[in-house]
């Protein structure tokens, strides 16, 4: 993974699951751990705070860090892994399915399930009509009595 596209995962995987660390997710903790420990070494402990604060503005720390793993391989592998294993750990979003491999060699089978849609299909019944036409059959059923008792 290049170093830009590995910063953006990063920002995109802590940013959307921040507050799962205090839920104990420890991958996500590890990699929280990592980016803050470096940004603070870096003396950008700002930029990282106002990043937690809103993950949405994350262009300084993603730039931070893609400058970091360009110039510090062995912290772009320790990045890179704790990336990874907080996507494993990562809830899958309803409806869909993530594979991630990296240096795989040989015959890969893969089965799963379809993915359904719920399509049951709901059916309202509106009384109103019914209500009338019952009142329709007994002013019926009353003339038709009322017609008959003066025929006889």
């Amino acid at each position: 993974m290049q170093a830009d596209e590995l910063a953006t995962t990063t920002v995109e995987v802590l940013g959307a699951r921040l507050p799962a660390i205090a839920d104990g997710d420890a991958a996500l903790g590890d990699l929280y751990d990592l980016v803050r420990g470096r940004l603070v070494r870096d003396g950008r402990e700002a930029a990282f705070t106002a990043y937690a604060t809103n993950p949405d503005n994350n262009a300084l720390v993603q730039d931070l860090l893609r400058h970091a793993a360009e110039t510090d391989a062995a912290f772009a592998a320790a990045l890179l892994d704790a990336v990874d294993r907080a996507q494993l750990t990562a809830p899958a979003p309803p409806g869909s399915s993530s594979v991630s491999m990296r240096n795989v060699s040989g015959t890969i089978t893969a089965a799963g399930r379809d993915i359904t849609t719920n399509n049951e299909k709901k059916t309202t019944i509106y009384t109103g009509g019914l209500v009338l036409l019952a009142a329709a059959a007994i002013v019926a059923v009353l003339v038709f009595v009322a017609a008959y008792r003066g025929a006889f």
